[in-house]
């Protein structure tokens, strides 16, 4: 690991603990993204993974990690269907497992079936 990295890693964290603490004396929920890496298991028909997260640290100070999965951006299906797999993929007061939405490209909704 790099200087730099350690660093980012730091304040990854420390941005954690903060909106933790806001979201608990607040009593909201906050919502952060993540970008995956550049490349999924083309094998596992890039569906996304925990291991796919470019930090690991995001998800060790997670609650919950939801990961957005479409076929279609991968050229698997049609795209006048385009459906969107959301998989839960860490809850720490639930179960896991995936849910199918469609998704509507042109408004980046997403619509239950």
């Amino acid at each position: 690991m790099v200087k730099g990295e350690k660093s980012d890693i730091k304040k990854q964290k420390l941005f954690s603990k903060i909106i933790r603490d806001i979201a608990d004396e607040l009593n909201v929920l906050f919502i952060v993204t993540n970008q995956l890496k550049k490349t999924t298991d083309p094998d596992n028909n890039h569906i996304p993974t925990l291991e796919s997260i470019d930090y690991a640290d995001i998800v060790e100070l997670s609650d919950k990690v939801i990961l957005l999965y479409r076929p279609v951006y991968y050229g698997y299906g049609d795209i006048d269907n385009d459906i969107m797999e959301l998989i839960i993929a860490k809850n720490e007061q639930g179960l896991l497992g995936s849910a199918k939405v469609r998704f509507d490209g042109i408004t980046s909704r997403i619509h239950t079936f």
